[in-house]
């Protein structure tokens, strides 16, 4: 009476390779039943080397008609969660401000603080990770990294450059720029 020998056996005994046969270049999707090389289907564990039983095709088919049929489901939740996040950072930045004064005038501002990057910081700004939902990491790296200023400080920060660019005579192509007069001798510099 013969007997069926265990793959382990098989092994020692020499008549089974401990090697696999390399796998041959195409695979049939299990969708379409049609037989395509395995370029056309993705990984689904790139580590193992194991492929996706859909082909790409259908499986982007099967996405799109699955997201067709649960749209305002993906949708509730994306809001649900962009509520949340965007609570949790209110509070978060609340918190952060809380009994802070501002960086430049040394005063409370009674809740108008507001946040700016610190020079030579190359991160994103607070209200770019608050926008972009960038993480918490992020958040706290950005928070970290950014002064608190009161309403007035704050817009003093952007005056001189302001009037630099606001009042700067614009050159006409009609005619030349003008060329500065030389003052009398006697004339006050104002």
């Amino acid at each position: 009476m013969d007997f069926v020998q265990s793959p382990a056996a098989l092994r020692a005994a020499g008549e089974l390779s401990p090697f696999p046969a390399l796998p041959s270049a195409t695979k049939r999707c299990g969708t379409c039943k049609e037989i395509k090389p395995k370029s056309e289907f993705s990984f689904k564990n790139k580590a193992l080397g194991t492929l996706h039983t859909k082909c790409k095709a259908c499986k982007n088919a099967y996405t799109k008609d699955h997201y067709a049929e649960n749209r305002d489901e993906y949708l509730t939740r994306v809001s649900t969660r962009n509520k949340v996040v965007k609570q949790t950072y209110t509070d978060a930045t609340d918190s952060y401000l809380a009994g802070r004064h501002c960086c430049r005038c040394l005063k409370d501002a009674g809740g108008e603080l507001y946040l700016y990057r610190k020079p030579g910081y190359e991160g994103p700004p607070v209200h770019e990770v608050r926008r972009e939902k960038l993480g918490n990491d992020a958040f706290a790296l950005a928070l970290a990294n950014s002064d608190v200023y009161c309403r007035h400080c704050l817009g003093a920060k952007f005056v001189p450059n302001l009037l630099l660019y606001a009042f700067r005579p614009r050159a006409s192509p009609l005619r030349p720029p003008a060329v500065p007069r030389a003052r009398p001798a006697g004339a006050c510099k104002n």
